[in-house]
């Protein structure tokens, strides 16, 4: 293998064709198709967890990723980890809303949150018998 086809697929690795490899035999050829393969793999769950989610608004998945190694790994696991408190948020906002629709005003939002959450979390708590709902 020469330099060329080597950097050329280099190129293309860097411009995001996960499809690229190269042909040759050598050690070199080895690493360099087991590395695309690998970016494959995590871009597709990565993708994967993003479309049940944002798109098909489907919670719960988790990216299966079980050969990631260090910053792969880590990457795997935050995007896990978002998923899952996402899912975690979603499904307890659901659960009082519902409770409160049905004039169960006691049972409140405990789950940890911050930010935007911790906001929606405060308003659902916050509708009562004597209270408007939120967003009028």
């Amino acid at each position: 293998m020469d330099n060329t086809q080597l950097i050329s697929a280099l190129r293309s690795l860097r411009e995001g064709d996960l499809d690229v490899r190269l042909s040759d035999t050598a050690e070199v050829a080895k690493e360099f198709n087991l590395l695309a393969e690998h970016l494959s793999k995590v871009n597709a769950e990565t993708r994967r967890i993003c479309r049940e989610i944002g798109i098909d608004s489907r919670l719960g998945g988790q990216a299966e990723v079980p050969q990631a190694r260090g910053e792969w790994h880590e990457l795997v696991t935050e995007l896990n980890r978002a998923a899952r408190n996402l899912t975690i948020h979603i499904r307890a906002s659901s659960m009082v809303a519902a409770k409160r629709s049905e004039g169960d005003f006691e049972t409140i939002l405990t789950a940890p949150a911050t930010g935007e959450m911790l906001e929606l979390f405060n308003a659902i708590n916050s509708i009562g018998p004597d209270r408007q709902p939120v967003g009028r």
